[in-house]
């Protein structure tokens, strides 16, 4: 697995511009990565739990998102995708998502690896 994490400036909003960060990340998995999440169907295993920043949260407030609002969850099926592009109004929270990213993909990374093979047998007593 490889990993690119990069931030940058950028601006949203069509009447009030409002500034913030934009974090991409951009996750080449490798071709054995690939056969164990597509053989056990992981596509939607959480990678990070992410908060919306204000532009999204105020456009979901009150929907249907409920309980959810106002977290996104990023999933490995959409890093199977190609580049992950996510908005933060600071950048100190690009900043703290870049670290729990960071960390979750390191576990993801084991959950792979733990998911390439079945436990050995064991026989043992109590």
């Amino acid at each position: 697995m490889r990993v690119a994490i990069e931030h940058r400036e950028a601006v949203s909003g069509l009447i009030k511009k409002v500034p913030q960060v934009e974090v991409t990340a951009v996750v080449q998995f490798s071709e054995e990565e690939r056969a164990i999440i597509n053989s056990w169907n992981l596509g939607d295993v959480i990678v990070v739990e992410r908060q919306m920043d204000a532009q999204r949260a105020a456009k979901h407030k009150g929907d249907q998102y409920g309980a959810q609002a106002p977290y996104e969850h990023l999933r490995i099926g959409q890093l199977t995708q190609g580049p992950d592009r996510y908005l933060f109004d600071t950048p100190h929270d690009a900043k703290l998502y870049q670290e729990q990213l960071v960390e979750g993909l390191k576990t993801i990374k084991a959950y792979l690896a733990s998911c390439a093979s079945l436990a050995e047998p064991q026989v043992f007593e109590i």
